[in-house]
């Protein structure tokens, strides 16, 4: 781990998820990532039909959502180890999940700015930062050991090539197989990060949980209205006539 990393994974800044939210996301995250793994595999090994590949893009998103939250709130350490190398064999070179959450929260630290790990996908059209986040791994990764690999201990460098390594062994084992699982997932992954929701609420509030966003964008509540008390009665004057007694002789 870098020592950019040690620092945000040291943080003790005030966090809005609770434990048991946190272990909630730290369940689900790993249970679609081992179903990915699991589709994967069992198509590579003919256990079952490589048209249930199609499930792996959804997999992927309900995983990308609960790993995002964990990214705000939980560093590598406090993971189990499938968590902590974060890997779905899309590319030979990947971060691990200490390495994607640097980025992610350099994402919000930089945000706007040319320093933003992301603002490559937002300086062209809609269809160019399609094409470009189809690549989003490979930049990300390639930045990532620009800016830190000088900190990066043996363990960083063993699960990178650990990475490096299971790619091309897949593609060896069962090439077509693989092949239809990489196509899927790539063009999944380009769909998901060019279009989010809710990105920019969490933009402004990303210390709010994602499921708690929605309520961001409810208008505020109506001030009450305050009582009505009638407007007390105007004294009336007295109005003497021509002809009353009480008026003074001339």
């Amino acid at each position: 781990m870098s020592n950019a990393i040690a620092t945000f994974a040291a943080s003790t800044e005030p966090q809005h998820t609770t434990d048991r939210e946190a272990g909630r996301f730290v369940f689900w995250t790993t249970f679609f990532l081992v179903s990915i793994w699991a589709l994967l595999l069992g198509a590579m090994s003919g256990w079952i039909h490589p048209a249930f590949l199609l499930l792996c893009p959804w997999l992927y998103v309900r995983f990308e959502l609960y790993a995002h939250e964990l990214l705000h709130c939980r560093s590598g350490k406090q993971l189990n180890p499938i968590l902590r190398l974060m890997m779905v064999a899309q590319s030979v070179v990947h971060m691990d999940y200490d390495g994607y959450r640097l980025y992610h929260l350099d994402h919000h630290r930089f945000l706007g700015t040319r320093d933003d790990p992301e603002h490559y996908l937002v300086s062209s059209s809609t269809w160019g930062a399609l094409i470009k986040s189809l690549f989003c791994i490979e930049v990300g990764t390639l930045r990532h050991l620009r800016l830190h690999r000088r900190s990066f201990k043996w363990t960083s460098w063993l699960e990178l090539g650990l990475q490096a390594g299971v790619f091309p062994g897949l593609l060896v084992w069962n090439w077509q197989v693989f092949l239809i699982y990489f196509a899927v997932m790539r063009g999944g992954i380009g769909v998901e990060i060019s279009i989010l929701i809710w990105h920019d609420a969490h933009h402004d509030s990303r210390r709010v949980a994602g499921r708690c966003l929605h309520e961001l964008s409810k208008p505020p509540a109506a001030p009450a209205p305050a009582p009505h008390f009638p407007a007390p009665a105007a004294p009336r004057e007295r109005v003497l006539s021509a002809t009353t007694p009480d008026e003074p002789p001339a």
